[in-house]
């Protein structure tokens, strides 16, 4: 300021870049600069969405531009109004593609247009499980989006064969559970832990709670999931417990947070963007102990099918879908359920 002026704006890359050598997040200054008009917002954009210009700049030169403007079909800036993907998924997509497009260019292929089914095909058919599944959804997605542009005329990859990944979930050992919870020395991982463990929270669902979805009078927290009904959680004494010791923390240590999502770091609370916390959080002090939280929520969910068989009971004490509870169901009974039953 003293070499620009006090009238002068500040980028927000220099802001970030000065405070992470200082050893500071920078959150509250970025959001006092940005209230009073001083801010230059971050012009490099996201990093996962930067990654995937850098990956389509280094596919072959014809496929190039189609692969540009798939991406902006995927973040939603098209001419056309589409749904925006996560950038991270985003990411994930041009990289499964790129493998493809550059062994299609080295076999001569030097337009989109005349790929067949039968190329898409033998490309998805080269890999086997999951990493089948994954470029087959890459390739659907690519050719729907130019299809949808107008930059090919049929979609070789419509009816592209996606192999279905069937993984039963396995149970824990009883000593990988014992004496967990007194191991765990910050309230938030403990709370984290239950939220996995007794009520088979996944880390996306924790990672939405609201503040305002705790009714501690009716001992109940609402779990909102993205195009599906909210799921009514019943709270325990333990999980009572330990979601009013985290209030009592989050509220010493940032009382003048307006996040309004229950579990926040010191790098989300004073954002003024508001932002879930970061997976890492949840999940990092969590695997120091062994664990995970996929892991904990399976075995949760797979201990009651054990003890019942009614998958209605699952689906409403969990909120999961009916064909996951007859998935739970026959890894518990296989003698009593048959395969065809969970498979799609």
């Amino acid at each position: 300021m003293a070499h620009l002026g006090a009238e002068a704006p500040l980028l927000e890359e220099d802001v970030r870049l000065l405070a992470r050598q200082d050893h500071h997040s920078g959150i509250r200054l970025l959001g006092c600069l940005r209230l009073i008009g001083l801010l230059t917002p971050d012009q490099r954009g996201n990093t996962h969405l930067a990654r995937a210009r850098r990956l389509a700049d280094s596919a072959p030169a014809p496929f190039r531009t189609p692969v540009h403007r798939w991406i902006d079909v995927l973040t939603g800036a098209a001419p056309r109004p589409s749904h925006p993907l996560a950038p991270v998924s985003v990411c994930g997509y041009v990289r499964r593609v790129l493998a493809v497009l550059k062994t299609w260019h080295a076999s001569g292929i030097e337009d989109l247009r005349v790929v067949t089914h039968n190329h898409v095909t033998r490309a998805v058919t080269e890999l086997t499980g999951s990493p089948a599944q994954a470029r087959a959804v890459a390739l659907r997605s690519l050719f729907r989006a130019l299809k949808r542009e107008g930059l090919i005329f049929h979609d070789p990859a419509r009816h592209a064969p996606a192999p279905a990944v069937h993984t039963l979930p396995k149970p824990l050992h009883e000593d990988q559970l014992r004496g967990v919870l007194n191991q765990i020395p910050a309230v938030r991982t403990q709370f984290t832990f239950v939220l996995a463990a007794v009520h088979a929270l996944s880390l996306h669902d924790q990672r939405g709670l609201l503040i305002d979805d705790v009714d501690r009078a009716a001992g109940t927290l609402l779990v909102r999931r993205h195009g599906a009904l909210a799921h009514t959680l019943y709270l325990d004494e333990l999980t009572g417990r330990l979601l009013g010791l985290w209030l009592a923390e989050r509220h010493r240590r940032w009382p003048a947070s307006t996040n309004p999502h229950l579990l926040v770091t010191a790098h989300t609370a004073f954002d003024p963007n508001h932002p879930k916390v970061c997976a890492e959080a949840i999940g990092k002090p969590l695997r120091r102990l062994g664990h995970q939280v996929g892991r904990l929520r399976r075995d949760r969910i797979l201990d009651e099918a054990r003890h019942d068989c009614d998958p209605l009971n699952l689906v409403r004490l969990f909120g999961i879908h009916p064909r996951t509870a007859m998935t739970y169901l026959y890894a518990a009974h296989p003698g009593r359920f048959r395969p065809d039953v969970v498979a799609p």
